[in-house]
């Protein structure tokens, strides 16, 4: 554990924060746990009861990204790890990502509606007001999960194949950190409705931020993508 922070680490750690930070920005799980809140309370007040749902849709956000990471790492360790062609494949995909962030990603300036094709849209709405039961909370927030992999799956490869490069001792870290990172803003919500119970304030704060979240995402993508070309492609030319 001693050498563990060598040259070779460093920028597989720079890969997984800023794949992790970049998939917390992803907002369908965030709108998920609002629509169980809106399903769920009672008479306008927010329940102990309520309370579980979101933490355990919260917590199938994060068995979810943990699960998924592990197996494109088992994936990775069977098939051969990344070489030059793949993370410049992966770095356009991020630019790609990118524009398509900042062109589509909200479908209206004015609102926090995501680009999802309605009836999926339908679906996870019906479902969130549908649910009841801890076990139908999970498995809402793992949905979310997949319902966004299209953003997500380019940032698991690449922080999958980071975390490869860690010692032994860190794999497991790094998977349980980058896991804890996606799903903190979740955690932070459910603190500061537990705190205030107010989610008319929260949806405000989304539609007020909406252009800085977009930006920050875009802004991250690119960074990323210009992060792999340097680190990763140019240094086998």
């Amino acid at each position: 554990m001693e050498n563990w922070m060598t040259e070779a680490t460093i920028p597989g750690l720079v890969i997984i924060g800023l794949a992790a930070l970049l998939h917390a920005t992803l907002q369908l799980g965030l709108g998920c746990a609002i629509l169980l809140y809106h399903g769920s309370i009672d008479k306008r007040h927010i329940t102990a009861r309520t309370n579980m749902l979101v933490s355990s849709f919260i917590s199938g956000v994060g068995l979810a990204v943990f699960v998924l990471l592990a197996a494109i790492c088992y994936l990775i360790i069977n098939l051969g790890d990344l070489g030059p062609a793949s993370y410049a494949t992966l770095a356009a995909v991020l630019v790609m990502l990118a524009l398509f962030t900042f062109g589509f990603y909200y479908r209206s300036p004015k609102s926090t509606e995501l680009w999802l094709p309605r009836p999926v849209a339908r679906f996870l709405d019906s479902r969130a007001h549908k649910t009841n039961n801890n076990t139908e909370a999970y498995l809402l927030g793992t949905m979310s999960v997949f319902g966004e992999l299209v953003f997500a799956l380019p940032l698991l490869i690449l922080a999958g194949s980071a975390i490869l490069t860690l010692s032994r001792e860190l794999e497991l870290l790094g998977l349980a950190a980058y896991s804890v990172i996606v799903i903190l803003p979740l955690v932070i919500f459910r603190l500061t409705i537990r705190d205030r119970g107010d989610l008319a304030t929260v949806q405000r704060f989304r539609k007020k931020s909406q252009n800085f979240l977009k930006l920050t995402a875009v802004s991250g993508y690119l960074i990323l993508a210009g992060f792999i070309i340097v680190f990763k492609v140019l240094e086998y030319i």
